[in-house]
């Protein structure tokens, strides 16, 4: 449905673009310019929507750390793994009648089991089990100087 919207609003705003050269003279001679920088606006924003399109897409796996239909112990959970592990993010979703917390992104199946091995400390008695799943990947750091120098 997103990409829809955003391929209706492209087209349209292509069009609009289209509709006018640099300079236009109205019937009444009020003259309309266009500002160069409108060109670059809608090219970084294609470019914005194209990265966020593939990180939509990236398969991964995730460790399903909890299924409760207790808030404050999965609330609790997620605090310890806030705690002890800040370079993931766990993640807390509500599925009635129950809670599901899953915890990180990672691309292989080896990574996930690593961290499966170090949760299994704090989640003793819980089965932590690894399933697939859609996950966020961080930028690299060419990526991320692409983005600063864009946005100068």
């Amino acid at each position: 449905m997103k990409q829809i919207i955003l391929s209706v609003a492209a087209l349209f705003t292509a069009t609009f673009g289209w509709s006018q050269t640099s300079t236009d003279t109205l019937a009444n001679g009020i003259k309309v310019t266009k500002d160069a920088r409108l060109d670059l606006l809608v090219k970084k924003q294609f470019e914005i929507n194209e990265r966020a399109n593939k990180l939509k897409d990236n398969k991964g796996f995730r460790i399903m750390v909890l299924n409760t239909g207790n808030r404050d112990e999965a609330l609790k959970a997620k605090s310890v793994l806030l705690k002890n592990f800040p370079e993931q993010k766990p993640y807390l979703a509500y599925q009635p009648p129950y809670f599901k917390l899953k915890f990180g992104d990672f691309k292989t199946r080896e990574d996930a089991a690593d961290y499966q091995k170090k949760l299994k400390f704090y989640f003793p008695t819980g089965g932590l089990f690894i399933i697939p799943d859609k996950i966020e990947v961080k930028l690299d750091k060419d990526d991320k100087s692409k983005q600063t120098d864009n946005a100068q």
